[in-house]
């Protein structure tokens, strides 16, 4: 955090670059939205979203300083694992660093997002060394109580706290089920699979 948090400082004294050209975000119906990251991968992401979505349309990532810290870290035949992956920004983002012989673990509570995910880890062809589970992570497997946000998806959360100081959203409460992230790893699920816990 303090890395991304000094690439932030740096960033904001830097000079501005050109943005890469991408295509144009499509309205593909059911409330999706096709567009496409600065790193070239496809997302197929919830056009109702407004806390991650807007950025991901207009410029093409979300948190260009989390995405770098991330990057810096990921080396081909690593395991990457994305516990609240929502849409997938840093799923498909891992699954390029992780290269074809790495193993992405997405994690996604959220039915729709978790759904929206396979697809795109599908469309960019990373289904081979990524795996999306329908479920929250914790230090140990059981069941939790996922408070999802109308609008501010990004801001989907089991912790009830988080969700009481939501202001100007309404939110939907569904039981879940919840992986102990220990056991993801050594699970060996096979990957390209949407799994449930």
């Amino acid at each position: 955090l303090a890395a991304a948090l000094a690439a932030h400082e740096r960033k904001a004294a830097a000079p501005a670059t050109a943005a890469p050209s991408r295509m144009a975000a499509t309205y593909v119906g059911q409330g999706r939205v096709l567009l496409e990251t600065i790193f070239g991968h496809l997302m197929l992401v919830d056009g109702g979203d407004t806390a991650i979505v807007p950025h991901l349309i207009r410029v093409g990532y979300f948190d260009r300083n989390l995405t770098n810290l991330i990057g810096s870290l990921l080396a081909p035949g690593m395991t990457f694992i994305d516990i609240g992956a929502n849409c997938g920004t840093y799923t498909v983002f891992g699954s390029a660093k992780v290269g074809a012989e790495g193993r992405v673990i997405a994690i996604e509570a959220s039915p729709r997002l978790a759904g929206l995910l396979h697809e795109t880890v599908a469309m960019n062809g990373f289904a081979p060394r990524c795996e999306v589970l329908r479920c929250a992570a914790g230090a140990e497997a059981g069941t939790v109580v996922l408070h999802q946000f109308a609008n501010r998806q990004g801001g989907n959360t089991v912790l009830p706290h988080i969700a009481e100081i939501a202001r100007g959203d309404s939110i939907r409460v569904r039981p879940g089920e919840k992986v102990a992230v220990d056991g993801v790893v050594t699970d060996g699920r096979s990957a390209g699979d949407e799994s449930m816990c």
